[in-house]
């Protein structure tokens, strides 16, 4: 993984499919259910239900809604952390939202740019929650993290992380 970059980005929309999730059931391939919402995505060729999907088309993944058990300490990398996936693309507004997805607004702000290989992108969260644990690091807000799928060629060539800070 190459070294991440600072970024500001504006807000934009989102629709798509959606999964409420943890830490601890994505670790387990039994339990993952990402794996499964990125099946459905392909199985229902999502981009043809979208109606006024922005013409660039890269799939989005927005990761939100962070929940932290009473217990958690201060590390935020805990098992129990729960959060919403949504997995879609970007459009420009929720007019149009078709029924059985979800409409998004993610919020503009400052980030943290990591780029990998598709193929890489579990390792590239692991080396993602090591690289904030680092003394003199940005602190991670949780509020709303994407993932952005460059697609030239099939399958998609690159995946820029956007890391929410505070």
């Amino acid at each position: 993984m190459e070294e991440p970059f600072p970024a500001s980005a504006s807000g934009f929309y989102v629709v798509g499919l959606e999964v409420r999730t943890s830490k601890a059931l994505e670790d387990d391939p039994q339990t993952a259910r990402v794996p499964a919402l990125w099946e459905r995505f392909g199985r229902e060729n999502l981009a043809e239900q979208i109606p006024r999907r922005l013409a660039k088309g890269h799939p989005f993944c927005v990761y939100f809604d962070y929940q932290y058990p009473a217990e958690a300490s201060f590390r935020r990398a805990e098992r129990g952390v729960a959060y919403s996936v949504v997995l879609g693309y970007q459009v420009p507004s929720l007019e149009d939202v078709p029924p059985g997805l979800r409409g998004l607004y993610v919020p503009g702000g400052k980030y943290l740019v990591f780029s990998t290989e598709p193929q890489k992108l579990a390792q590239a969260w692991t080396d993602i929650q090591i690289y904030f644990t680092q003394p003199g690091k940005p602190q991670r807000a949780f509020t709303y993290d994407y993932e952005e799928y460059f697609c030239q060629n099939a399958p998609c060539d690159e995946v820029r992380i956007y890391v929410a800070l505070c």
